[in-house]
């Protein structure tokens, strides 16, 4: 028995009706009465009826003056719960008039259970939503961050491509000078050979000094043709990279703005479920 429900009971009747009144556990003590002093106490009465089951327990106003007082004239009824013997209540008076109030009264102590039952169900559950949106929110926070992060990555690769690119453009400018020089040196080797040729004797030494020159020109400048192919594949690829960055970066973004929309919807979700479990509470 809910002793603060019984005690509202309790109020309610003696407001309504002047009566006095007092609702008793299945052990058929006193849980609420408006006299406060006999809460705690045994009452007999219903003690017998709760026990032996029966369905109700009346002294009359003829057993109450033959009593000399000792008994008081009144209704006792059992309240039951859910199919369960869970208490009595009764109501001073004569039976005649208090038993239908207090078969009211009962009815209104089980009603009051229920929506008892009923509220500690609904914070459960709202408690429970409370929980999930909470951890929602945790997570859509920390994909938040995730997304942010990815999103500064993505920006520093972008950034260090484009300082590759412009290392690639010096690079170009370098291997461009080489193979210049190299084709004025082959030139140079060529004449020289020449020169050498029509000198004959004397000029065999240098002959093979100018040979050399000329092999060593045309190496250097197949060396620069190969590195300036490698560097423009490595330009294809690092340019491809650019465009897959750049769409992830897109894809990011959005989805940035989904997931913060989503943490919006989920921070107001989280305030109107506390704001009834506040209503709930009260």
């Amino acid at each position: 028995m809910d002793a603060v429900i019984a005690t509202k009971i309790i109020e309610f009747i003696f407001e309504a009706t002047g009566r006095y009144s007092i609702i008793c556990d299945a052990n058929g003590v006193i849980v609420a009465a408006k006299i406060s002093s006999r809460i705690g106490c045994v009452h007999a009465g219903a003690q017998k009826m709760l026990r032996e089951k029966l369905p109700d327990a009346m002294i009359t106003l003829e057993q109450e003056e033959a009593s000399g007082g000792a008994m008081k004239a009144g209704c006792n009824l059992p309240i039951t719960h859910n199919g369960e013997l869970i208490g009595s209540i009764g109501i001073t008076g004569d039976p005649e008039r208090t038993e239908p109030m207090t078969r009211l009264a009962s009815g209104l102590i089980s009603k009051e259970l229920r929506e008892r039952e009923m509220l500690d169900i609904l914070l459960a559950n709202v408690a429970q939503m409370n929980r999930w949106i909470t951890a929602i929110a945790s997570i859509v926070e920390r994909t938040n961050a995730s997304q942010m992060k990815v999103t500064e990555e993505v920006d520093d690769v972008e950034q260090l491509i484009g300082d590759s690119f412009r290392d690639i453009e010096k690079t170009d400018e370098v291997i461009d000078t080489i193979q210049s020089i190299a084709s004025n040196t082959q030139m140079l080797g060529l004449n020289a050979s020449i020169e050498a040729a029509h000198a004959r004797e004397q000029g065999r030494g240098f002959a093979i000094v100018a040979e050399a020159v000329r092999k060593l020109s045309i190496q250097c400048s197949e060396a620069a043709e190969s590195v300036k192919a490698t560097q423009s594949h490595l330009h294809a690829s690092m340019s491809r990279v650019v465009d897959y960055s750049k769409e992830l970066a897109a894809n990011t973004h959005e989805q940035t703005k989904e997931t913060t929309a989503i943490s919006n919807m989920v921070v107001e979700l989280k305030g109107v479920s506390e704001a009834l479990m506040s209503v709930t509470r009260t």
